[in-house]
Protein backbone atom coordinates (compact mmCIF):
# COMPACT_ATOMS: atom_id res chain seq x y z
CA UNK A 1 0.00 0.00 0.00
CA UNK A 2 1.42 3.68 -0.77
CA UNK A 3 1.11 6.14 2.10
CA UNK A 4 0.51 9.79 0.71
CA UNK A 5 2.56 12.30 3.16
CA UNK A 6 1.60 15.66 3.32
CA UNK A 7 4.13 18.08 3.06
CA UNK A 8 3.85 18.51 7.27
CA UNK A 9 5.26 14.70 7.65
CA UNK A 10 7.73 15.40 4.67
CA UNK A 11 9.27 18.31 6.78
CA UNK A 12 9.20 15.77 10.28
CA UNK A 13 10.76 13.26 8.19
CA UNK A 14 13.47 15.58 7.43
CA UNK A 15 14.36 17.27 10.37
CA UNK A 16 13.65 14.49 12.61
CA UNK A 17 17.01 13.14 14.39
CA UNK A 18 15.93 9.60 15.83
CA UNK A 19 18.95 7.46 16.28
CA UNK A 20 17.56 5.56 13.75
CA UNK A 21 17.58 8.27 11.08
CA UNK A 22 20.28 10.33 12.18
CA UNK A 23 23.48 8.43 10.67
CA UNK A 24 21.09 8.12 7.63
CA UNK A 25 20.27 11.82 6.97
CA UNK A 26 24.49 12.37 7.59
CA UNK A 27 25.29 10.16 4.78
CA UNK A 28 22.63 12.14 2.28
CA UNK A 29 22.15 15.88 2.43
CA UNK A 30 18.10 16.48 4.17
CA UNK A 31 16.96 18.92 1.29
CA UNK A 32 17.54 16.45 -1.59
CA UNK A 33 15.90 13.53 0.77
CA UNK A 34 12.78 15.49 1.43
CA UNK A 35 12.59 16.81 -2.55
CA UNK A 36 13.06 12.98 -3.17
CA UNK A 37 10.11 11.62 -0.77
CA UNK A 38 7.71 14.56 -1.78
CA UNK A 39 8.19 13.77 -5.32
CA UNK A 40 7.48 10.20 -4.82
CA UNK A 41 4.34 11.30 -3.12
CA UNK A 42 3.46 13.75 -5.83
CA UNK A 43 3.92 10.53 -8.51
CA UNK A 44 1.70 8.08 -6.58
CA UNK A 45 -1.11 10.86 -6.33
CA UNK A 46 -1.62 11.55 -10.21
CA UNK A 47 -3.64 8.34 -10.73
CA UNK A 48 -2.08 6.08 -13.22
CA UNK A 49 -2.27 2.55 -12.41
CA UNK A 50 0.16 1.49 -9.66
CA UNK A 51 2.92 -1.02 -10.00
CA UNK A 52 1.53 -4.53 -9.21
CA UNK A 53 -2.61 -2.78 -9.46
CA UNK A 54 -4.93 -5.01 -11.70
CA UNK A 55 -7.26 -3.89 -14.10
CA UNK A 56 -9.75 -6.03 -14.04
CA UNK A 57 -10.44 -7.59 -17.99
CA UNK A 58 -14.46 -6.37 -17.43
CA UNK A 59 -13.23 -2.89 -16.61
CA UNK A 60 -10.59 -2.80 -19.65
CA UNK A 61 -13.76 -4.05 -21.93
CA UNK A 62 -15.70 -1.22 -21.28
CA UNK A 63 -12.96 1.27 -22.87
CA UNK A 64 -12.44 -1.21 -25.53
CA UNK A 65 -16.10 -1.22 -26.56
CA UNK A 66 -16.52 1.92 -29.56
CA UNK A 67 -13.53 1.86 -29.86
CA UNK A 68 -13.05 4.03 -26.49
CA UNK A 69 -9.76 3.26 -25.59
CA UNK A 70 -7.78 5.83 -28.31
CA UNK A 71 -9.42 8.63 -26.74
CA UNK A 72 -9.82 7.87 -22.63
CA UNK A 73 -7.57 5.22 -20.50
CA UNK A 74 -8.79 4.07 -16.93
CA UNK A 75 -7.97 6.86 -13.86
CA UNK A 76 -7.70 4.92 -11.06
CA UNK A 77 -7.14 8.39 -8.94
CA UNK A 78 -10.07 7.38 -6.82
CA UNK A 79 -10.65 4.19 -5.41
CA UNK A 80 -12.79 2.42 -5.90
CA UNK A 81 -12.18 3.28 -9.64
CA UNK A 82 -15.40 1.01 -11.13
CA UNK A 83 -18.31 0.25 -9.38
CA UNK A 84 -20.93 -2.64 -10.55
CA UNK A 85 -24.31 -1.96 -10.59
CA UNK A 86 -28.00 -2.12 -12.52
CA UNK A 87 -27.65 1.27 -13.80
CA UNK A 88 -30.18 0.89 -16.70
CA UNK A 89 -32.51 -0.64 -14.42
CA UNK A 90 -32.63 -4.20 -16.51
CA UNK A 91 -31.59 -6.35 -13.96
CA UNK A 92 -28.36 -7.27 -15.51
CA UNK A 93 -25.21 -6.43 -14.15
CA UNK A 94 -23.48 -3.11 -16.01
CA UNK A 95 -20.07 -1.64 -15.04
CA UNK A 96 -19.23 2.09 -14.83
CA UNK A 97 -15.42 3.22 -14.51
CA UNK A 98 -13.00 6.19 -13.95
CA UNK A 99 -11.83 7.21 -17.02
CA UNK A 100 -8.88 10.42 -17.98
CA UNK A 101 -9.52 11.69 -21.79
CA UNK A 102 -5.79 11.33 -23.29
CA UNK A 103 -5.59 14.75 -24.77
CA UNK A 104 -7.14 17.19 -22.31
CA UNK A 105 -6.70 15.04 -18.76
CA UNK A 106 -10.55 15.63 -17.52
CA UNK A 107 -11.80 13.01 -16.01
CA UNK A 108 -15.11 11.00 -16.25
CA UNK A 109 -17.05 8.02 -16.07
CA UNK A 110 -17.41 5.35 -18.84
CA UNK A 111 -20.51 3.59 -18.24
CA UNK A 112 -21.27 0.24 -20.11
CA UNK A 113 -25.27 -0.66 -20.03
CA UNK A 114 -25.06 -4.74 -20.39
CA UNK A 115 -28.17 -5.08 -22.39
CA UNK A 116 -27.22 -2.43 -25.41
CA UNK A 117 -23.73 -3.24 -24.98
CA UNK A 118 -23.41 0.73 -25.63
CA UNK A 119 -21.14 3.04 -23.35
CA UNK A 120 -22.05 6.39 -22.44
CA UNK A 121 -19.09 8.95 -21.63
CA UNK A 122 -20.30 11.89 -18.21
CA UNK A 123 -17.48 13.84 -17.89
CA UNK A 124 -13.98 13.44 -19.75
CA UNK A 125 -14.82 16.51 -22.01
CA UNK A 126 -18.73 15.60 -21.93
CA UNK A 127 -20.83 17.81 -20.38
CA UNK A 128 -23.76 16.18 -17.95
CA UNK A 129 -25.69 19.16 -17.30
CA UNK A 130 -24.36 21.34 -13.85
CA UNK A 131 -22.25 17.97 -13.08
CA UNK A 132 -19.67 19.74 -16.00
CA UNK A 133 -17.71 18.19 -18.35
CA UNK A 134 -14.66 16.91 -15.72
CA UNK A 135 -14.72 15.21 -12.40
CA UNK A 136 -11.12 16.64 -11.31
CA UNK A 137 -12.39 18.06 -8.21
CA UNK A 138 -13.97 14.94 -6.70
CA UNK A 139 -12.74 12.59 -4.12
CA UNK A 140 -15.06 10.01 -3.60
CA UNK A 141 -17.29 7.81 -6.17
CA UNK A 142 -19.34 5.21 -4.97
CA UNK A 143 -22.55 2.87 -5.26
CA UNK A 144 -25.99 4.64 -4.93
CA UNK A 145 -28.53 1.86 -4.73
CA UNK A 146 -32.07 2.17 -6.57
CA UNK A 147 -33.60 0.40 -3.17
CA UNK A 148 -33.91 3.67 -1.32
CA UNK A 149 -35.07 3.78 2.85
CA UNK A 150 -38.73 4.23 3.63
CA UNK A 151 -39.17 8.05 3.06
CA UNK A 152 -35.80 9.19 1.39
CA UNK A 153 -36.10 11.81 -1.11
CA UNK A 154 -34.45 11.49 -4.49
CA UNK A 155 -35.35 11.24 -8.29
CA UNK A 156 -37.18 8.53 -9.53
CA UNK A 157 -34.32 6.15 -11.08
CA UNK A 158 -34.40 3.16 -13.47
CA UNK A 159 -31.68 1.62 -11.12
CA UNK A 160 -29.05 2.46 -9.13
CA UNK A 161 -27.01 5.35 -9.68
CA UNK A 162 -23.27 6.43 -8.70
CA UNK A 163 -22.52 9.62 -6.12
CA UNK A 164 -19.61 11.39 -7.16
CA UNK A 165 -18.68 13.88 -4.42
CA UNK A 166 -16.02 16.17 -2.65
CA UNK A 167 -15.99 17.44 0.45
CA UNK A 168 -18.12 20.72 -0.79
CA UNK A 169 -20.70 18.87 -2.50
CA UNK A 170 -21.00 16.85 -5.93
CA UNK A 171 -24.23 14.95 -7.57
CA UNK A 172 -26.25 11.74 -8.16
CA UNK A 173 -25.69 10.18 -12.07
CA UNK A 174 -29.01 7.79 -12.69
CA UNK A 175 -30.32 6.66 -15.97
CA UNK A 176 -33.47 8.36 -17.39
CA UNK A 177 -34.58 5.63 -19.51
CA UNK A 178 -32.83 7.36 -22.34
CA UNK A 179 -29.70 9.15 -20.99
CA UNK A 180 -27.50 9.36 -17.87
CA UNK A 181 -28.27 12.15 -16.04
CA UNK A 182 -26.90 14.60 -12.70
CA UNK A 183 -28.44 15.67 -9.44
CA UNK A 184 -26.52 17.88 -7.45
CA UNK A 185 -26.17 17.68 -3.95
CA UNK A 186 -24.60 20.32 -1.33
CA UNK A 187 -22.95 23.81 -3.00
Amino acid sequence: MIQIWTAAQSRRFCTRRSSGLKESLRRIQPLPACFLITLLALIAAVGGPRPGQTIPDDVQDVLKKQALDKRLEVSTKLNPFFLHGDFDGDGRPDTAVMVKDKKTGKTGIAISNSATNKVFVVGAGTNLGTGGDSFDWADTFKLYPKKKPAGAKGPIMKGDGMVISSESGGGLIYWTGTRYAWRQHGD
